[in-house]
C-alpha cells in the first residue's frame, strides 16, 4: 500500500472509514497502470467487507506519510 500516492491512499482511507464499498470499488477501478497489482486484492477485501483490515493497511501508510513529512519540515 505504501506504493500508492498519498492522495490515493487518503481517498481510499476516507471510503474505508465510511465503509462505502461502492466508492471504494470506484476508486480501485480507477487505479493507474502502475498500481494494477493491487486491484484484485483490494477488490476482494472490499467485496468481503473486510474494512477492518483495509483500514489498518491504509492507516499504516498514512502514518508513514505524516512521519516523512515531519522529517522533511
Amino acid at each position: 500500500m505504501q506504493a500508492l500516492s498519498p492522495d490515493l491512499r487518503a481517498s481510499l482511507y476516507h471510503a474505508v472509514e465510511l465503509a462505502d464499498d461502492r466508492d471504494l470499488l470506484t476508486i480501485v477501478d480507477r487505479f493507474p497502470a502502475e498500481y494494477q497489482s493491487l486491484v484484485v486484492p483490494l477488490t476482494e477485501l472490499t467485496e468481503e467487507f473486510n474494512f477492518h483490515l483495509l483500514f489498518h493497511l491504509l492507516l499504516d501508510g498514512l502514518q508513514e506519510d505524516e512521519a516523512a513529512s515531519g522529517d522533511a519540515g
